[in-house]
Order: structure tokens, then sequence, then C-alpha cells
């Protein structure tokens, strides 16, 4: 992760290298992460963990309940990240 002025301090010549070295390495911290969630669901079934997927409207509630008393405070707390929350959000409508 870096700030607007840490980017800003890259120069020019070598901001395209920077940048794709950060999608890069964000893809593939990605693909372990998805390949890990899936090993740990499976040897969670295995142990007899039954998932049940969450009704919509219910997981609709709990994530407008989070965003209500989570994010609006550490968005207050830390006003930059208030950005990144929005389009959470944004992407979720």
């Amino acid at each position: 992760m870096i700030g607007k002025h840490g980017l800003e301090k890259i120069p020019a010549d070598l901001k395209p290298a920077v940048l794709k070295a950060a999608a890069d390495a964000t893809n593939y911290q990605r693909g372990i992460a998805a390949e890990r969630a899936k090993s740990a669901t499976q040897e969670l079934q295995g142990l007899g963990i039954v998932y049940t997927l969450m009704p919509t409207a219910e997981r609709r509630s709990v994530q407008d309940a989070m965003a209500k008393r989570v994010w609006a405070k550490f968005a207050e707390t830390y006003p930059l990240s208030k950005p990144i929350f929005e389009a959470v959000s944004e992407a979720r409508a």
C-alpha cells in the first residue's frame, strides 16, 4: 500500500514498473488467499462442518450494521480510508 504523496515521490520513469509490480503482487496474493480459503473450507467440511449460505437480505443487514458501527468510526478516525469504504459500498449496490 502506498499513499498519494509516496506515489508522487517515485520517479516518473520508474512509476510504470512500480505499478506493474504492485498489480502483480496483488494478483499473486489474491490467488494464494483464494487457495488457502478453499483448502481451509475443505478441511473444515472434512471435520463435519456444514456451510449454509446466509440469505441475501440477512447478509445485507449485517453489512449495513457493520458499516454504521465499525466502518463509520474507522473512517472518522482515519479520514483517508473513507473513499475506500464508499467504493466498497458502491460495488455492493
